[in-house]
């Protein structure tokens, strides 16, 4: 089913459980929540939890995430009653990545870093994306101008002999206070690296792979911990209109 422009605009106007209430209602099980985990997806499945009996949630393993992740998923799952599909590398194509880039070839250079999403997250994103029509994650204008530019509440991305998958970010408009009063409100326990501050006090605002994601400074940009050796767009290429891909 391929929404209107209007059906579209429709769309962007609801509020997040609105919008979740009826993106589900829609697309039923071929709609799901991708998340890794971060303060957006954990209140995104908490709103979802409010309005709907049953839905699904993805995370995208790719191997490198921190210990602290992996209890984070159980506690949710626990929490909510539901069980996060997982979605890992193919053994093939990530034996093929080391053996020419070894473990770290993504810190040396930003083609290698690419190629290290590319195998690790966003072809495990294909290989479930292509049974949906929707996909709702966690992105929000306020992360970066690539982002605000770019992207919207809801869109659609290209798919090589697909129709195009719906995207629908129902925080989109939010900001990190609207994160943050909302999880204070509502009491949610959140991923336990929020927590963290080093002896220099530096804090996690981003968190994914655990060698690509750094606790930063309060005064250095929201997202200069993600992939700190870049000064690029910050973007791993999941949610690029044109395909999600490198």
């Amino acid at each position: 089913m391929k929404l209107s422009d209007k059906e579209l605009e429709t769309l962007r106007e609801l509020p997040p459980k609105k919008l979740l209430e009826e993106v589900f209602g829609l697309f039923g099980e071929r709609a799901a929540i991708g998340t890794s985990f971060q303060k957006t997806g954990t209140v995104i499945i908490d709103i979802a939890s409010k309005v709907l009996d049953d839905f699904r949630v993805f995370f995208i393993d790719t191997l490198r995430h921190p210990d602290e992740t992996y209890k984070f998923i159980k506690t949710v799952e626990e929490k909510y009653s539901i069980e996060v599909e997982k979605y890992r590398p193919d053994v093939e194509e990530l034996t093929e990545l080391l053996r020419e880039q070894g473990r770290y070839g993504h810190l040396f250079s930003v083609d290698e870093r690419k190629n290290c999403c590319q195998i690790r997250k966003i072809n495990p994103a294909r290989k479930m994306e292509a049974n949906l029509e929707a996909a709702i994650s966690g992105l929000r204008a306020d992360q970066s101008g690539f982002r605000n530019k770019n992207l919207s509440k809801v869109y659609y991305k290209k798919r090589v002999g697909q129709q195009s998958l719906l995207k629908v970010n129902p925080l989109y408009d939010w900001t990190e206070a609207d994160l943050d009063s909302y999880i204070e409100e509502h009491k949610l326990e959140i991923h336990p690296l929020y927590d963290y501050v080093s002896e220099c006090g530096e804090k996690y605002r981003v968190i994914g792979c655990e060698t690509c994601h750094v606790p930063v400074q309060a005064d250095r940009p929201a997202r200069a911990g993600k992939f700190p050796w870049e000064t690029s767009e910050k973007e791993c290429g999941l949610h690029y209109k044109d395909g999600g891909g490198i």
